[in-house]
């Protein structure tokens, strides 16, 4: 014998309820994840950015170098980051001082992070970048012509952007005029 929804005492509009509840429990446990990765993340870039700020880099070039890192990291998620605490996939330099201790799947190697800041820093540097940069288009630009990446100025700029708008910009105003 069937039973409908009724006689269960269960009502269409109860079903749908319950239903949209569901969904929205669902939706939050997504959301709590999310945020859950977002916080450590968020850590890292704080950790990065306070390094910088400690050896010296000025607070608006320290926001882009901290975005160059997430992106160079694929926003903190990669190999190379999680086994060789390397930042922006640098290579095991010959001709400058380093605080790397070696080399590992082709790329330096560092005991920490604050390790890996600071060579960035000697990078840095040594290769005579300013101080303070008028717009992230410049500091790309820069770092494109001294061949430190290989893939299209346009598109490595454009995403050191998403980066810096995702942890420095905090209004809809700001982050249009990036």
């Amino acid at each position: 014998m069937r039973r409908n929804l009724t006689d269960s005492g269960i009502t269409l509009h109860g079903l749908r309820h319950l239903v949209i509840g569901v969904l929205l429990l669902s939706v939050l446990c997504v959301i709590s994840r999310h945020r859950k990765r977002m916080s450590t993340k968020n850590k890292i870039a704080y950790e990065i950015m306070s390094l910088l700020l400690i050896e010296g880099i000025k607070t608006g070039t320290a926001q882009i170098i901290t975005s160059q890192a997430a992106l160079e990291t694929g926003n903190f998620t990669s190999t190379v980051f999680k086994e060789n605490n390397n930042l922006f996939g640098m290579r095991y330099p010959t001709e400058r001082p380093t605080t790397a201790t070696g080399e590992k799947r082709g790329y330096a190697f560092y005991e920490s992070i604050g390790d890996c800041v600071q060579d960035f820093v000697l990078y840095y540097r040594n290769n005579h970048y300013p101080e303070l940069w008028n717009t992230i288009d410049e500091y790309c630009k820069a770092f494109k012509e001294k061949g430190y990446y290989e893939s299209p100025e346009g598109l490595y700029c454009n995403n050191v952007k998403y980066f810096y708008r995702l942890y420095f910009v905090k209004n809809e105003t700001e982050r249009q005029n990036i």
